[in-house]
């Protein structure tokens, strides 16, 4: 019984400071019985999976590289990440760090203690496009991972990634995260559940963010005109290019947030993220969202064939906005609401709030539209269906 109460309080606890889903996450990975660490993040003791990983490796055998391009930043945060990088239990990998430009003599100093288990580079200053493709043209390894200079990432990222790739070798892949503080402390409510594929346009942001890991065959190098937002330039390019994403759902990834971090600068990342998507899809249009660092897509809007349930009437922007996304032929189901989490984050979501919604109809079978029209049919039943042949259920803001 003290178990079990021990259990709830740190629970709550976590639950207090925004730790909940990591917490979940560590005892999913490791059980109810493994010892917590101090911090569930940074101070993560659990020991890297090495043997488990030598086995994966003689089962299917992938080689890692990677990329992490160095300006300016400060040298604890630095040793801190590349210690995590290092950490790795992945058989056959490399970390190659490329100096965009003179570096402070503290940074030299910093990287120059590792030795020989980093591949240090010197470029001329070209921003954190052009030194990652220096990199990658340098890389050995048949995977490419990008690491900032100042974050963290779990000992057994490349472990879970590895397990994945045996799955499907012709995958880009990311992972859960959240925020670290500059004593290497979790940010209360900063663990982000990203989707587990990206469903590109349908998005307020960036799904997929850190740690991207991508198949060197499929390098295309990232554009110095969207620096701020490369990465999600890259994703969605490899994505028009066909090639699939998948989330790996653990928090490996510890994102830094201080004063000279590029997460603080929002009003750059969004207008260069907004190119991004704009040129992702030309047909539609875009404009910023309704959350800082988000982008609202605009599809064209035609004449909608659709069936509607609401227990309230629609205005009129509520309508149009539901049916320039209801006429879409990935979307299956738009609705008006969604649980809290998921606001912030996306507009694909898989449980639905069947106050309102509306479907095409030549999705929704004659039996379906009788229950629905009579209460006798949940609306969850009908998203579940259409899920399962491939279709999303997104959902708008407007009420």
């Amino acid at each position: 019984m003290k178990k079990k109460s021990n259990l709830l309080r740190t629970y709550l606890d976590a639950w207090k400071k925004g730790e909940m889903a990591p917490l979940f996450s560590y005892h999913l990975r490791h059980g109810l019985k493994a010892p917590l660490p101090d911090l569930l993040g940074p101070r993560d003791t659990i020991p890297s999976p090495a043997k488990e990983h030598q086995e994966l490796q003689k089962q299917f055998s992938v080689t890692f590289s990677a990329l992490m391009p160095v300006f300016k930043p400060k040298p604890h945060f630095l040793k801190r990440a590349v210690e995590s990088v290092l950490a790795q239990s992945a058989p056959s990998f490399e970390l190659l760090i490329g100096l965009d430009g003179p570096q402070p003599d503290e940074v030299i100093q910093t990287l120059q203690a590792f030795g020989d288990r980093i591949k240090l580079f010197s470029f001329e200053w070209g921003g954190i496009s052009k030194t990652t493709n220096r990199l990658a043209e340098r890389a050995k390894g048949g995977y490419l991972l990008l690491v900032d200079h100042d974050d963290w990432i779990a000992p057994d990222l490349l472990y879970w990634y590895h397990k994945k790739l045996k799955e499907d070798p012709q995958l880009f892949l990311y992972c859960d995260e959240f925020k670290i503080d500059v004593k290497d402390r979790i940010w209360p409510h900063t663990y982000f559940k990203k989707p587990l594929t990206p469903p590109f346009p349908f998005v307020f942001f960036n799904v997929v963010t850190h740690a991207l890991l991508v198949p060197k065959t499929h390098w295309i190098g990232l554009r110095s005109e969207v620096d701020g937002a490369q990465d999600f330039d890259l994703v969605l390019r490899l994505n028009k290019m066909g090639l699939k994403g998948e989330n790996i759902p653990y928090p490996l990834y510890g994102w830094r947030i201080h004063s000279n971090s590029t997460a603080g600068r929002l009003t750059q990342k969004v207008d260069k993220g907004l190119k991004a998507i704009q040129e992702y899809r030309p047909d539609w249009s875009f404009e910023r969202g309704l959350v800082p660092f988000s982008y609202r897509a605009i599809p064209p809007l035609s004449t909608p064939d659709v069936y509607i349930f609401s227990k309230e009437p629609l205005s009129e922007k509520t309508f149009e906005e539901m049916s320039r996304f209801a006429m879409q032929k990935e979307i299956g189901f738009v609705t008006t609401k969604a649980e809290p989490f998921f606001f912030p984050v996306q507009r694909v979501v898989q449980k639905i709030e069947p106050g309102c919604l509306m479907i095409r109809k030549e999705l929704l079978l004659p039996e379906e539209a009788e229950a629905l029209s009579s209460f006798r049919c949940s609306p969850q039943a009908i998203a579940d269906r259409l899920s399962a042949l491939g279709y999303l259920h997104l959902y708008t803001p407007y009420m």
